[in-house]
């Protein structure tokens, strides 16, 4: 039986992150990242390619997500290839901090730049985005802590593909 059936599938063939049912044996990886975002410490997720870094990613959000927090997910793999600073990244976590904080109970909020601006090319180059962005992000923060809401959300920031942000040997 051996000899018929192995090495007929290549269980790693998958090309997209594994959730669901499909998403299991990773208890505690996923219970160490759910720490870290109740105590609100910074963590990485470290590993080789289609080891499941992104599907443990997505899991947390899920989960997270079904907590009550505001969260984030961010491919950084998606970034536009002619983006070559932080604009776009700003316009886009601003986007979904404003799509994701619509079910809290925020009276009066006003967005700097979380779903203002409904395409990135119709920024002026002169607003000050990453300004914009801390402003949006800290508001929500304080009312986040204003609010009466029990257990109080938490902001949580997902960035796959990270080494996307760090510079090459050639500088770009």
């Amino acid at each position: 039986a051996l000899d018929r059936w192995l090495y007929r599938r290549d269980l790693f063939a998958i090309n997209s992150p594994v959730d669901g049912r499909g998403f299991f044996g990773r208890d505690k990886p996923l219970s160490e990242l759910r720490d870290s975002i109740a105590t609100s410490i910074p963590t990485g997720v470290f590993g080789l390619r289609k080891v499941g870094k992104t599907s443990l990613l997505k899991e947390t959000q899920r989960g997270s997500s079904e907590l009550g927090d505001v969260v984030l997910y961010l491919d950084l793999s998606r970034v536009p290839s002619d983006v070559s600073d932080c604009r776009w990244l700003y316009w886009n976590l601003g986007a979904h901090l404003r799509e994701h904080a619509a079910r809290l109970p925020l009276q009066g909020f006003r967005w700097r730049l979380g779903g203002e601006f409904q395409d990135f090319l119709d920024i002026p180059s002169s607003f000050p985005m990453a300004t914009a962005f801390d402003a949006d992000l800290t508001r929500l923060l304080q009312a986040i802590r204003k609010s009466s809401l029990s257990p109080r959300p938490k902001v949580v920031l997902l960035l796959d593909e990270i080494e996307r942000l760090l510079p090459t040997r050639l500088g770009k």
